[in-house]
């Protein structure tokens, strides 16, 4: 395999393993929709986060987000008490979306008791409700409206699995359905690098995000919680913000009082 990357730049370390990450990633699509048809089910488990989010070790490149001299990526992390790990040593779209929070913080605070960021190192998946391709977005935002319990160990993260199309679930039973009260409002958030947002790979995950909040259901392991999901748009500090921006204030602003 060769990979081409046309242009009068040089690109960084950090765009060409993106470039070749995203370019894995579109091989691996085409490998697997040659294969047998899936689809993702749109019903959604609820899982215990102390069983998903388990310690694990890891091995960085990027600069600490609190030593980063940049002062648009610069956050204190052992500050914030929001993102639940002691420091951020993500790409530097991931560093943004970190600081995009952090900057929300009081427009969030006026509206829900808590939140939580937490960032997927491969924890979970969830799957296209389209072909069953799995997704691995890099942070979920919790959530909990207030007059509700605060995020725990013991409270729940929700997933779906993929099946075979013929066992696919296709009914557009919504979690908003329903006279429970809503404790936990669960955002999928995928932060994408410049020019990553239009390729093949990114295209699929953007529309799978937006469907999401459409036609989801949710198997709660517990009779009194009650969840709501959203897939925000990919975020990219320059190519994307409105659009990320416009969304995340429609669901503050919106579905705060469901």
């Amino acid at each position: 395999m060769k990979l081409k990357i046309g242009g009068k730049f040089s690109p960084s370390n950090e765009e060409l393993l993106s470039a070749v990450k995203s370019t894995l990633a579109d091989i691996e699509m085409s490998i697997v929709k040659s294969s047998k048809e899936f689809k993702g089910t749109k019903e959604f488990t609820a899982k215990e986060i102390l069983n998903v989010f388990t310690d694990k070790t890891i091995t960085v490149k990027n600069e600490a987000q609190s030593k980063e001299l940049d002062e648009e990526k610069h956050v204190d992390i052992d500050d914030e008490d929001w993102y639940a790990f002691n420091e951020n040593y993500g790409t530097d779209q991931e560093k943004f979306l970190v600081k995009y929070i952090s900057r929300q913080q009081s427009k969030i605070k006026e509206q829900y008791e808590d939140f939580y960021l937490i960032r997927n190192e491969r924890h979970f998946g969830i799957y296209s409700f389209d072909d069953g391709m799995r997704f691995e977005p890099d942070f979920v935002l919790f959530l909990i409206p207030k007059n509700s319990h605060s995020l725990s160990e013991n409270n729940s993260l929700s997933e779906n699995n993929n099946s075979q199309s013929k066992n696919a679930q296709d009914e557009n039973n919504n979690s908003l359905n329903g006279n429970k009260k809503i404790q936990t409002y669960q955002l999928f958030i995928e932060p994408k690098g410049e020019n990553l947002t239009s390729a093949d790979n990114s295209r699929w995950k953007n529309e799978f995000l937006k469907q999401i909040e459409h036609g989801y259901e949710i198997k709660s392991i517990f009779e009194d919680e009650r969840y709501c999901l959203f897939g925000l748009p990919l975020f990219n500090e320059k190519e994307n913000y409105r659009d990320f921006d416009k969304k995340f204030d429609d669901i503050l602003g919106n579905y705060m009082l469901l």
